[in-house]
């Protein structure tokens, strides 16, 4: 009985020797095979590169520069160095002259009197025939979208309140040898009429109508006023303003 008990220990023991040798020589094959996988792809990595670099220096040779760097490489924002700013070269535009409305732009007229006053790059006559009010002529432009001309100019009097009046009949302007009388009139902020307080400037403008910009500038503009004393009294009157060779500035 003790004979068989050996003997069954003894073929326990080869038993789990042999397997152990088995399992062994399994995972020594295992990693055999995975060396040989790294092996054959390092192989083919070397061989990538290699294809790599003579396709660089092919391009270099065609085009005399250096290709682009590889995507690998690190970007100068990836490595925190300053950049260069590129500064765009943009041609110098011609600039138009500005024409602010209500700035002075020629010397006041006084009434009963003509003076030349330059305007536009040109010559103008201004000449005012409105009884104690002096003129100043502001701008002159023109919008060929609108085909208008507007004329604008500041009135000032030193008399009581007057209401002033710019009329349409026999206000017109004339050039190339047309008359253009379709006009739009203004007083202030008021169509046709406005109170003018005293020794207070007031702006007013004459917007003519169907000009093109063929037209550079009016032979004659002739404009009809009349004034009333407005805290009564005698002072009613009648005048005019005329402009001779008014150049335009076409916006």
């Amino acid at each position: 009985m003790r004979t068989n008990n050996l003997t069954s220990t003894l073929f326990a023991a080869l038993f789990c020797l042999c397997f152990s040798v088995s399992a062994d020589a399994q995972f020594l094959k295992k990693l055999g095979k995975i060396a040989s996988t790294v092996g054959n792809t390092a192989n083919e990595i070397t061989k990538t590169t290699q294809t790599v670099q003579t396709i660089q220096k092919d391009i270099k040779e065609l085009t005399g520069s250096e290709p682009e760097a590889d995507a690998s490489e690190p970007t100068a924002e990836e490595t925190g160095a300053e950049q260069p700013v590129a500064v765009a070269d943009t041609p110098p535009t011609a600039s138009k002259p500005s024409i602010k409305a209500g700035a002075p732009k020629t010397e006041k007229v006084p009434s009963g009197q003509s003076k030349q006053v330059a305007i536009n790059g040109g010559s103008t006559t201004m000449r005012n025939m409105l009884g104690s009010y002096s003129m100043q002529l502001l701008e002159c432009t023109g919008n060929s979208s609108s085909q208008t001309v507007t004329i604008t100019f500041l009135v000032e009097h030193s008399l009581p309140n007057q209401s002033l009046f710019l009329y349409q009949k026999d206000t017109r302007a004339y050039a190339n040898g047309q008359d253009f009388a379709h006009t739009d009139r203004f007083v202030g902020t008021k169509s046709g009429n406005n109170m003018v307080p005293t020794d207070i400037p007031i702006q007013c403008r004459l917007v003519i109508r169907n000009v093109v910009p063929s037209v550079q500038s009016f032979d004659s503009v002739l404009l009809q006023m009349k004034t009333q004393n407005k805290d009564g009294g005698r002072g009613d009157q009648k005048g005019t303003l005329e402009l001779r060779n008014l150049a335009i500035h076409w916006n």
